[in-house]
């Protein structure tokens, strides 16, 4: 998700940006706006919009598809996500049966500061909600 996010900032600073400042200009405020998966891919840094439009796709598809296998494997776990996560993540149970609620609040309690940490990423998986 943040390597999407990340994808998203970097198009829209080059559509702001271009035309208006010099190209290296516009590579030097991309490489400030993305973490460090991306800043370390160079050919990301300097594609055009169209690269990095496709490779946003491609992403996108593969969280679609994540996004449905974790509801095939556990169907309580975007329920317990988009209902009251804090509830559930308090619940921590001590045990649980592989595709429980009980295991769905575990594994959201180990999850989701790492979505709630990166602003956009809660409201992207709420997107993937609505598209799956």
């Amino acid at each position: 998700m943040r390597v999407v996010l990340d994808l998203h900032a970097i198009q829209n600073a080059t559509r702001v940006l271009r035309g208006t400042v010099p190209q290296e200009i516009i590579e030097t405020v991309r490489r400030q706006l993305v973490g460090t998966i991306v800043e370390s891919r160079l050919e990301i840094l300097v594609g055009d919009i169209e690269e990095t439009t496709r490779l946003t796709q491609t992403i996108k598809s593969q969280l679609s598809e994540l996004y449905r296998s974790i509801d095939r494997y556990n169907p309580h776990f975007w329920p317990s996500m988009f209902n009251n996560p804090a509830a559930a993540i308090a619940a921590r149970p001590v045990a649980y049966s592989a595709g429980s609620q009980e295991e769905a609040h575990l594994m959201l309690g180990y999850n989701f500061a790492a979505w709630a940490e990166t602003p956009g990423a809660i409201d992207m998986i709420m997107a993937l909600r609505q598209t799956t």
